[in-house]
């Protein structure tokens, strides 16, 4: 009763449907208390339509009854959800039987909420463990099973295996299951010779007694719809090939996610390992290629549809070297699928939407035929709202009507409409058009196009200036510089609140450094550069790597992906915290190509901007503040600029703002 904040609850009776069932109707039921003794749970009802869209559901909901709401199934998450410890140590798994370890840690320092996680499994052993495993003399596993998300945090036994059985002695932990995972309250083990006394986790690697060449994971055909793959050669050693092959079938696509990679870096040839994803491409539409650095954050893969992924991780060194990667297998319900691995790309910059240039000579596509898709400064997709006349450098703008098909829907009809001049006064957004075929692919979309009539064009929805352009954050701090190799800062900024697109300027350069940068320098123990070079306009947004140099020497020892734009006359870039585990992130900083030396005696600067800024809660370590805003470019917008002024005292990080003109 009372359930969702009302005193009428609407749920689904009945099942959510597949992605291949399409809309289907279902029946939600509104319970309420029928009596003082009595809840009815359908006490009334009424029917609306459903759809699986791969990642969520959609409901078609029309005005329930008076006190009447429809309730959503989510959690309030308990603290302990976000608020742990892990449990990781490798030899806490149920497999591990070598030497027992007489380790007092589970009986003297344990106390709050803990997580397994790594190698040492994904939950505690929830079945009776053999005397003398998991590092210890008495194992312990939780009696009773695991609870489920509704039932909230519950206390459950815990039972350690001894010479007189399964449950030779036993404890009491608190058990919660948090959606994904499973969290433990646990607290010191006292008894007789307690040092012997340990919580066991399931799943482990076992560790074998010689070193063979088998695999931590053996080699698997996936067949299932989603999945994890977790890999570690920490214990196996020299020239192994493990490999998993995620089967997908014709009506069918594989997307990928790299959660962490961690193989060891011995020079551009991979000598040492790599990870290979093969048969694959990154978001942007590159190809995959051989991994063998750390990789920070996630990074998307996708398969060719109605193609599978195949994935090679190659040891041959005794260094440790691990991946981690979840999958999902999306369906697609048409016959059809080779037109989103078969096409050809429309990429000209003056194919966009927003490029308007009557003195070009009148361009069209009577030669098109077949399958296409939009890519760099022509845009991600084909233009969906009515152009300006002489949009895409042609007299007749093809634009779509209607929207875009989401990935379920497969191979839909759409009518693209060219607009034109009807008269001196009047431009037609539909002056005539045709029928075409549009696919989603996942991360992109495919169009079969057909030859348009003379002087008529397909139109991207690329801008001349995308809005990342005109709306990013500055680094403009002088330690950023790849000149600077003074006492390393500990600036734990680009590890953890970097968030959104931002332009390097003033002290700190003009870009992010695209060469190998040294060890401590530019303000961080680890430095990190742009691998691939910067894209030319044209290019539209791509994927780039940014590669970390380390102590080692290593100029690409770890790394993460970021999204890069040239904006003409500048670069944005668009970062994202990322986090590297197992190691103590603050020393990771992205670098700029140059920079000014910092100066010995200085007190005041002044800087003049268009730039409409505002002043970060934190002054820089080198006594600078951080500008952010929206900058106006001319060309891009029909408003006059204001030009202002910024004082800015280096010593105390104050900006006073002085208006200096008023719309020159």
């Amino acid at each position: 009763m009372y359930s969702c904040s009302t005193n009428l609850s609407g749920w689904l009776s009945g099942t959510h449907p597949t992605v291949a069932e399409g809309i289907v109707q279902r029946k939600v039921c509104f319970s309420q208390r029928a009596s003082q003794f009595f809840n009815d749970c359908c006490y009334h009802s009424k029917n609306i339509s459903v759809r699986n869209c791969g990642t969520f559901y959609v409901y078609r909901l029309d005005p329930p009854g008076y006190y009447s709401r429809y309730c959503g199934n989510a959690f309030l998450q308990a603290p302990e959800c976000s608020n742990y410890r892990f449990l990781n140590d490798c030899s806490r798994a149920v497999t591990y039987n070598r030497s027992v370890l007489v380790n007092c840690y589970d009986t003297s320092k344990l106390l709050g909420w803990y997580r397994s996680g790594g190698e040492a499994g994904t939950q505690m052993a929830d079945t009776c463990v053999k005397q003398r495993h998991c590092g210890a003399s008495y194992p312990g596993w939780l009696s009773g099973g695991h609870p489920s998300v509704s039932d909230g945090a519950v206390l459950r036994k815990v039972c350690f295996t001894g010479y007189w059985g399964c449950c030779h002695y036993s404890t009491f932990i608190s058990v919660r299951n948090c959606g994904g995972f499973f969290v433990y309250k646990l607290s010191p083990v006292h008894r007789y010779y307690y040092c012997h006394f340990r919580y066991c986790l399931s799943n482990g690697f076992e560790l074998p007694t010689t070193s063979t060449a088998a695999c931590a994971r053996q080699q698997k055909i996936l067949n299932a719809r989603n999945g994890k793959i977790i890999f570690s050669s920490y214990y196996y050693r020299y020239n192994q090939t493990c490999s998993w092959k995620i089967v997908a079938n014709k009506r069918e696509q594989v997307k990928l996610v790299l959660e962490s990679v961690h193989f060891r870096w011995c020079g551009l040839s991979c000598s040492c390992g790599h990870l290979e994803i093969q048969d694959g491409t990154y978001a942007d539409g590159f190809t995959t290629t051989r991994i063998c650095i750390h990789l920070l954050g996630n990074t998307t893969i996708y398969s060719h549809v109605g193609h599978g992924l195949r994935i090679q991780a190659v040891t041959h060194a005794s260094w440790w070297n691990s991946f981690k990667a979840s999958y999902t297998v999306i369906s697609h319900k048409d016959n059809e699928s080779d037109e989103c691995s078969n096409y050809k790309f429309l990429n000209d910059s003056n194919r966009a939407v927003k490029y308007v240039n009557k003195n070009l000579d009148n361009l069209s596509d009577i030669k098109l035929s077949g399958w296409y898709r939009f890519s760099g400064g022509a845009g991600a997709q084909m233009a969906d709202t009515c152009p300006r006349m002489y949009s895409c450098s042609t007299n007749s703008s093809g634009w779509l009507s209607g929207t875009h098909p989401i990935v379920a829907e497969g191979i839909v009809q759409r009518k693209v409409c060219f607009s034109q001049r009807a008269s001196q006064f009047f431009d037609d957004c539909c002056y005539h058009s045709k029928n075409i075929s549009v696919r989603n692919c996942g991360a992109f979309y495919v169009y079969r196009l057909d030859p348009s009539d003379y002087y008529s064009r397909y139109c991207g929805n690329g801008l001349p200036q995308a809005p990342e352009c005109s709306n990013y954050k500055f680094l403009n701090d002088s330690s950023r510089a790849v000149t600077f190799n003074h006492t390393v800062l500990m600036n734990c900024n680009d590890t953890t609140k970097l968030h959104g697109w931002y332009r390097f300027g003033g002290e700190a350069g003009t870009q992010m450094a695209d060469t190998c940068v040294k060890w401590r320098h530019c303000g961080a123990l680890y430095p990190g550069w742009l691998s691939g070079g910067h894209p030319s306009v044209s290019d539209g947004a791509v994927l780039r790597k940014v590669c970390f140099t380390e102590y080692r020497g290593s100029c690409c020892y770890s790394s993460t992906f970021i999204s890069v734009r040239n904006c003409n006359e500048f670069y944005v870039y668009k970062l994202s915290p990322f986090y590297r585990p197992h190691s103590y992130n603050c020393p990771f900083r992205y670098c700029s190509n140059s920079g000014f030396k910092l100066p010995t005696t200085s007190t005041t600067a002044k800087i003049l901007t268009t730039a409409t800024t505002e002043k970060t809660t934190e002054p820089t370590t080198c006594g600078k503040v951080i500008l952010s805003g929206t900058v106006m470019e001319s060309g891009i917008t029909q408003k006059k600029k204001k030009t202002v002024a910024f004082s800015i005292k280096i010593q105390t990080s104050e900006v006073v703002r002085e208006d200096r003109g008023k719309n020159p």
